[in-house]
C-alpha cells in the first residue's frame, strides 16, 4: 500500500475516533477553542514593478475538549489558499489543508508530581513555541512578536517535532519544572519513515524561563544495495532547540533567545561535520520596558520554511527594531500600536559574518511594518501595512506595499 495512503488512513481513523466523545464534551460545556482568519493583499510579486494584485487567505481552528477531569483532547487545523483574485472567489481555488495537532492527554496526579501521557498526531507542543510553557505552567506568552503567526496557536518552530507518536511528561509539584520524553514517527523523506526520540526539560521561575529539547532521528530504510531488508539504519540525524527568557514581561530589561538545529548527520565512519545553515534557527532579542512603550531589538537567522509562515519578515537574515505600546485607549476602547523596522538580506544566514562582502546595499531590504490591534466583539482585530522602502528606491513600486488583516476569537 502507498505510504501516503497509510498516513491519510491513520489521520482519518484518528479524527473519527476523537469525534465520538467530543460531541458529548461540547454538549456538556467542556469545550474551549480559538479560530482565526487572515487576509494578505499584495499588489505584485517581490521586486516587480508590474501591478498584479494577489489575495491570500489563511485560517485555523483549535479546540480543547475536557472529556473528564483527567482526559483532554485537542485538535487544530489550518487552511492556506492560493491567490483568490486570479480565479475570483466564486471559482475553485487551490488550498492547502493541514492537520496541525490531534492529541489525547491523560493526566494522573501522584504524590509530588503530575503525569501527562499523550498520544498525538501533527506538530505537538513544538520547541520554539511557548505553547508548552503556557500549557504546563499557565504563563503569559513570552515569544518574540517578530515570530508571530496567524496560522495556528504554535507560532514558529525551532525544529519540526511532528509526526504520529506518544509522549510522557512529568510536572513536579515542589518546583516549577517539567520533564518529558517523546517518541514519534514521521515521513520527512519521501523514500522512508523516520523514527524519532526526544527528551525535554523546562522550568519557569519569576525571572527565568527555559524550555530545551533534543533528540535523534533514525531513517528506517528498507533497501540495501538493491536488496530488500526489514529495516536498515545507516545514519542518524540529531536535532536540538532551546527557548529562553532572562527577566520577565514586566522587568525594565529582559533578554529573549532561541536557538535550534536539525538534520545533523551522524555517521559511523565519518570524521566530517557539516551543517546546512538553512537548518539552523537563531534569534537574539534584548527587550526594554519604558514607562509608556516597549522596545525590542532582534537579530535573526531563520530557515526559509519558517520565514514563509511569519507576519513581519520576508527574508532569512536580518535585524529588526520594534517599538510598540499595548495599553492605549480611545474612550473605553483599548488598542495596541507598533512599528517594526526591518533590515534584512534574502537567502542569507549567520554565515554572512564570515564574508562581510555579502553585506551590500544592493541586497539589503528595508521594510516598515506599522500595525494596530484592538478588541472587536469577542476577538482581536489585527491590521498591518508593509512598506518596502528599498523596493520604492529600486522603482518596484507595485511590490513595495502589502496589507494584512487578521481576526482571532475565542470560541
Amino acid at each position: 500500500m502507498n505510504k501516503n495512503k497509510i498516513i491519510y488512513m491513520v489521520a482519518f481513523i484518528s479524527v473519527f475516533l476523537f469525534s465520538l466523545p467530543l460531541s458529548k464534551a461540547a454538549a456538556s460545556g467542556l469545550f474551549s477553542g480559538y479560530a482565526g482568519i487572515k487576509a494578505d493583499l499584495g499588489f505584485a510579486g517581490s521586486g516587480s514593478s508590474t501591478f498584479d494584485p494577489q489575495l491570500l487567505l489563511q485560517s485555523f481552528f483549535a479546540g480543547q475538549f475536557n472529556l473528564t477531569d483527567d482526559l483532554i483532547a485537542r485538535m487544530e487545523f489550518s487552511l492556506n489558499t492560493d491567490d483568490l483574485i486570479e480565479n475570483s472567489v466564486f471559482k475553485k481555488t487551490s488550498a492547502e489543508f493541514q492537520i496541525d495537532e490531534i492529541s489525547l492527554i491523560y493526566r494522573k496526579k501522584f504524590l509530588g508530581f503530575s503525569n501527562y501521557l499523550s498520544i498525538f498526531m501533527g506538530t505537538y507542543e513544538p520547541i520554539g513555541s511557548d505553547i508548552f510553557l503556557r500549557r504546563q505552567f499557565g504563563i503569559q506568552s513570552i515569544s518574540s512578536k517578530l515570530t508571530e503567526s496567524w496560522l495556528g496557536l504554535s507560532g514558529s518552530v525551532l525544529y519540526p517535532l511532528f509526526g504520529i507518536g506518544i509522549s510522557d511528561v512529568i510536572h513536579f509539584a515542589s518546583q516549577p519544572m517539567a520533564a518529558g520524553a517523546y517518541f514519534y514517527v514521521n515521513h520527512e523523506n519521501s523514500d522512508y519513515y523516520v523514527f524519532n526520540g526526544d527528551l525535554r526539560f523546562a522550568y519557569v521561575y519569576p525571572y527565568m524561563c527555559l524550555d530545551v529539547a533534543g533528540g535523534i532521528g533514525a531513517p528506517m530504510k528498507t533497501n540495501y544495495n538493491g536488496e530488500d531488508v526489514i529495516v536498515l539504519v545507516d545514519t542518524l540525524y540529531a536535532h536540538a532547540g532551546i527557548d529562553m527568557l532572562i527577566g520577565s514581561n514586566y522587568t525594565p530589561a529582559a533578554l529573549y533567545a532561541q536557538a535550534g538545529i536539525y538534520d545533523i548527520p551522524i555517521e559511523r565512519n565519518s570524521d566530517t561535520f557539516t551543517v546546512d545553515p538553512d537548518k539552523v534557527y537563531l534569534l537574539f532579542e534584548p527587550r526594554f520596558n519604558m514607562s509608556t512603550f516597549q522596545l525590542r531589538f532582534t537579530l535573526f537567522s531563520l530557515p526559509s520554511d519558517t520565514v514563509e509562515k511569519l507576519l513581519f519578515i520576508d527574508d532569512t537574515f536580518g535585524f529588526n527594531i520594534l517599538s510598540y505600546a499595548d495599553s492605549l485607549y480611545i474612550g473605553s476602547t483599548s488598542f495596541a500600536f507598533g512599528v517594526n523596522t526591518t533590515f534584512s538580506f534574502p537567502d542569507e544566514s549567520f554565515l554572512i559574518f564570515t564574508n562581510l562582502n555579502n553585506i551590500t546595499v544592493d541586497t539589503l531590504n528595508v521594510t516598515l511594518s506599522p500595525y494596530i490591534s484592538t478588541q472587536m466583539f469577542s476577538g482581536e482585530l489585527h491590521i498591518m501595512a508593509q512598506i518596502k522602502i528599498t523596493d520604492i528606491a529600486r522603482n518596484s513600486i507595485a511590490s513595495a506595499f502589502k496589507i494584512n488583516i487578521g481576526y482571532k476569537t475565542q470560541l
